[in-house]
C-alpha cells in the first residue's frame, strides 16, 4: 500500500510517502509531541506518526521524504520508545532531495527539522552523539567515513550523512564491465564513501587483544515463504540469551553458538531473486546487552531486512553471524518462493539450514565472498582474514557473465597462441611466455574485484597465504584460482619474473560454500567407488587417455565402472549412493534451455539433444534433492569431475545451478571441478599426481602437489581446478 501527507515549511515543501504493510498509514503529528530538542536556530518544519490499523502490522519497508530546496541543511529524525536515528540522504536532483527510512515500526514518530545552514546541522548532530568525528576530519567537506556510537544502552550505527556533505565529483567504481580502475598512489588514497557505493568501502581492523568472554547464544534467521514479484518483504535475524521459537509458517532456521558476552554480533545478508532496499545496511549489529527496541523481552535483540522480491522462481536469503573475524560463527540459508502473481502455492514450505562451521579453519586465511544476485546482477562484498589482521571492500558488478566470458575467452585464446609460438623456441621459454600472459589475466581479475586497499593487503601478506580458504555464500564461476597478487602500486609490465605462487590457486587453496558439508574425512568403501570414463564414438570427441584414468581409478580406489553409462545408470547411481565417483569425459553448457551436461558414450554433435546421451545438471538435481529441502543422513562422499567448465555454475542465470552447486547443495563434501577446457592427456596427468599424492596428504596438499606438477610438465591447466572442501580433509580408502 501507499500513502501521502504533505508538510509546509519554511524551505518549501516535503512530501512523506509511506510504502509497507497493508494496514500501516501516515497521519500528522503534533509537533508538541516528541518534540524535537535542538539548537534555538532549527525549525521543526513537519511531523508525521506513523500507526497501524492492526495490532499486529509488520515493520514498515519505507518511508521517503522528498524535500525541495538545500538537503545539505535538512535532518530527518525518526523516534521510537526513546531512540533516535537520522535518515541518510540517497539521491539529490536539480528539484528536489530524497531520504529514505528504512525499518521504522508503528508508533515512530518522523520529524523534518530545518537547519540555517549544512554546518550547523553537522555540529548539532556531533553534539548529540548522532554522528562521531574523528580527529583528522576538520571540515564538512570530509564527513563520509562511518562509524558506530553508544549512545546509552542503545547502539547507532552513523551513517554521517554522506551525500550531504562530500564534494559533487564522485569517485571511480569498480565495476567488472567497466574500466579497469587506474593503480593507486602512495599520494592520492580514494576518498571515503558511502555504504552503498561499489568499492569503496574498505576498512581494517586487528584481532582482539584481550581473551573473550564466552557465553551462549542462539541466534535465528526468518521471512515470509512467499513474496509476489516486486513486493517488499523482511528478514529478521535475532540474538537471544534463550533459546528462539521460530513463528510458524515462515522459512526460518536457528542455531546455538558460543560469542564474546561484551562485543557485537554482526549479521550480514546476501540473496538470489531478492535485492537488499536501498539505504539498508547490508552489515548490522547485534548485542547481548542490549535488546531491540521492538522487543519486550530485553534479551532478544533484533535487526531487520527489508528486501524487494526481484526474480520468480525458488529464491534464497543467506545470513552471516560474525563477531571477531571473518570466520563465522553461524550461517543460516532461508529458500523461498517468489510467485509472479498474488495467488500462492500452498505447497511451498518454509525450509532452512543452519551450519556451524569447524573452528580450526579460524587460523587459515580467508579470503570471504558474499554475493547478492538479483535482476541480472551480481554484488561482491569481499573481506580478507590473515592472522589477526583484516580487510574489506565492496565491488558492484553489473555483467558479471560478459567478465567471465572475456576471462575463458581469453584462456581459450591464450592455449591456442602455445600452438604457434615461433618454432624453435626452447620450452622454457615458451612456459614464460605463457605464464606472462595468464598472469596478465590474474592481474586484471585482482584490480576488477578487489579495492586498493585490499589489493595492497594481499601483497604485503602474499607470504602468508598458504592454505586459503575461499568462503562464499554461493559465488561458484569466478575463477579465483587464478587471481595474481602483485605490487598495486606498480606495473606487472616492469616484472619480468612471474612469481607462481602468487597464484592464489597455487597457495594451496580451497573453496567453502555456506550451507555445504565440510568433512575432515571421507572413508571410501570398498565397492562403493565408481567411475565412468565414456568411450565415445561421435567424430571428434574421442579422448586416448581417459582409459589409463580408468585404469588408474580402478587400481587405485578399486572402483567399478558405472554400468551401463548412461543418464538413467547415473540417476540409479545417485538413488544407491556412493562414497566416491570420478567422471573423466566431456562437459558442455547447452543455451536451450540453460543447463549444464555431461556428455555420454553415446553422445553426437549431430544429434545433442537425443535421449540418455548426456547427463545434466537439472536431472541430478532431481535425482539428488537439496539436503536443506530433504534432510537426511548421509556419510561424507566426494565427487571429481575431470571434464571442462563443470567446476563452475553461471550465476548471472537466477535459478540455474550446475554440478558443483547441485553436488554441494545435496550434501557432497569433496568436489574436485574445472573451470575450462583441459588437454586430454594432461587432465589424466592431473588425476594421477592428485590420487599419488592423497594418499599420504590432505586435499589441499594434493591439490597444490597436482597443480605444481601441471605446471613442471608445461600446461596451464594447472589453475583450471577447483576444489570444494576442507583444507584438511583426507581420504581414506577401506
Amino acid at each position: 500500500m501507499s500513502a501521502t501527507r504533505r508538510g509546509e515549511g519554511a524551505f518549501g515543501r516535503a512530501l512523506v510517502t509511506l510504502d509497507g504493510d497493508e494496514g500501516l498509514y501516515l497521519e500528522a503529528a503534533d509537533p508538541a509531541q516528541g518534540r524535537f530538542v535542538g539548537e534555538p536556530f532549527a525549525e521543526l518544519v513537519a511531523a508525521w506518526r506513523i500507526e497501524s490499523r492492526f495490532p499486529d502490522a509488520q515493520t514498515v519497508a519505507r518511508v521517503s521524504i522528498r524535500v525541495k530546496g538545500d538537503r545539505h541543511r535538512v535532518a530527518v529524525l525518526v523516534k521510537f520508545k526513546g531512540q533516535a536515528s537520522v535518515a541518510r540522504p540517497q539521491s539529490e536532483s536539480a528539484k528536489e532531495s530524497v531520504f529514505v527510512v528504512w525499518g521504522v515500526p508503528p508508533g515512530s514518530l518522523v520529524q523534518v527539522v530545518d537547519f540555517p545552514t549544512a554546518d550547523a546541522l553537522l555540529s548539532w548532530m556531533q553534539g548529540s552523539g548522532l554522528l562521531e568525528i574523528s580527529d583528522t576530519i576538520s571540515t564538512s567537506a570530509d564527513v563520509g567515513h562511518r562509524s558506530d556510537i553508544a549512545r546509552g544502552d542503545v547502539a547507532f550505527e552513523a551513517e554521517g550523512l554522506p551525500d550531504a556533505f562530500v564534494p559533487a565529483a564522485s569517485p571511480p567504481e569498480s565495476e567488472l564491465d567497466g574500466e579497469v580502475p587506474s593503480e593507486p598512489t602512495q599520494s592520492a588514497p580514494p576518498p571515503p564513501q558511502a555504504d552503498d557505493e561499489p568499492s569503496a568501502e574498505t576498512s581494517m581492523r586487528p584481532a582482539p587483544t584481550e581473551p573473550p568472554s564466552d557465553a551462549l547464544a542462539h541466534v535465528s534467521g526468518e521471512m515470509p515463504a512467499t513474496t509476489q514479484k516486486g513486493g517488499i518483504t523482511v528478514v529478521e535475524a535475532r540474538l537471544s540469551r534463550t533459546e528462539l521459537t521460530p513463528a510458524p509458517g515462515r522459512a526460518s532456521a536457528t542455531a546455538a553458538i558460543q560469542v564474546d558476552r561484551d562485543g557485537p554480533v554482526w549479521v550480514s545478508i546476501a540473496a538470489r531473486g531478492y535485492r537488499l532496499v536501498e539505504g539498508v545496511p547490508r552489515v548490522q549489529q547485534l548485542s547481548m546487552s542490549a535488546g531491540s527496541a521492538i522487543d519486550t523481552d530485553s534479551t532478544i535483540d533484533t535487526v531487520r531486512f527489508p528486501m524487494e522480491a526481484v526474480d520468480p522462481g525458488t529464491a534464497e536469503v543467506t545470513l552471516v553471524f560474525r563477531q571477531r573475524d571473518e570466520f563465522p560463527l553461524a550461517t543460516l540459508r532461508l529458500v523461498s518462493l517468489i510467485t509472479q502473481h498474488e495467488a500462492q502455492d500452498e505447497r511451498v514450505r518454509a525450509q532452512a539450514a543452519a551450519v556451524k562451521p569447524e573452528a580450526a579453519l579460524r587460523e587459515l586465511p580467508t579470503l570471504r565472498i558474499d554475493e547478492t544476485v538479483a535482476d541480472g546482477r551480481s554484488y561482491l562484498d569481499v573481506g580478507v582474514q590473515v592472522g589477526s589482521s583484516h580487510v574489506e571492500g565492496r565491488v558492484r558488478t553489473v555483467d558479471k557473465a560478459g567478465l567471465i566470458a572475456n576471462v575463458y575467452g581469453r584462456i581459450a585464446a591464450l592455449r591456442a597462441e602455445r600452438h604457434r609460438f615461433p618454432e624453435g623456441e626452447d620450452a622454457e621459454t615458451k612456459r614464460m611466455r605463457a605464464l606472462i600472459a595468464l598472469r596478465a589475466i590474474g592481474v586484471d581479475l585482482s584490480l576488477r574485484l578487489f579495492t586498493p586497499e585490499v589489493r595492497q593487503f594481499l601483497w604485503d601478506r602474499v607470504d602468508e597465504l598458504d592454505e586459503l580458504v575461499i568462503q562464499t555464500t554461493g559465488e561458484f564461476d569466478i575463477p579465483w584460482e587464478i587471481v595474481y597478487v602483485s605490487d598495486p602500486t606498480r606495473s606487472v609490465a616492469d616484472e619480468p619474473e612471474v612469481f607462481v605462487d602468487h597464484f592464489l590457486g597455487m597457495r594451496g587453496a580451497t573453496r567453502w560454500v555456506y550451507n555445504t558439508a565440510l568433512p575432515r574425512e571421507v572413508v571410501v568403501r570398498r565397492g562403493r567407488a565408481k567411475y565412468l570414463c565414456p568411450d565415445y564414438k561421435g567424430p571428434g570427441l574421442a579422448l586416448s587417455f581417459t582409459r589409463e584414468e580408468a585404469a588408474l581409478i580402478k587400481s587405485r580406489l578399486h572402483a567399478r565402472v558405472v554400468r551401463p553409462g548412461t543418464a538413467a545408470a547415473m540417476s540409479k547411481l545417485m538413488a544407491s549412493g556412493f562414497d566416491l565417483l570420478h567422471f573423466a569425459g566431456h562437459g558442455v553448457w547447452s543455451d536451450a534451455p540453460p543447463d549444464q551436461r555431461l556428455l555420454l558414450a553415446r553422445y553426437r554433435r549431430d544429434h545433442p539433444t537425443a535421449p540418455d546421451t548426456s547427463y545434466a545438471a537439472s536431472i541430478l538435481r532431481q535425482d539428488l534433492p537439496d539436503a536443506l529441502a530433504s534432510p537426511r543422513p548421509s556419510a561424507p562422499r566426494m565427487v571429481f569431475l575431470n571434464a571442462c567448465d563443470v567446476g563452475r555454475i553461471d550465476t548471472s542465470v537466477v535459478g540455474l545451478g550446475g554440478f558443483p552447486e547441485a553436488f554441494l547443495r545435496g550434501g557432497v563434501g569433496v568436489l574436485i571441478g574445472c573451470s575450462w577446457a583441459v588437454d586430454d592427456e594432461i587432465a589424466g596427468a592431473f588425476s594421477r599426481h592428485f590420487y599419488e599424492a592423497l594418499e599420504s596428504s590432505d586435499i589441499g596438499t594434493a591439490m597444490k602437489t597436482a597443480r605444481s606438477q601441471a605446471l613442471v610438465d608445461d600446461d596451464l591447466s594447472a589453475l583450471a581446478y577447483v576444489a570444494y572442501a576442507h583444507p584438511h580433509a583426507r581420504v581414506t580408502i577401506t
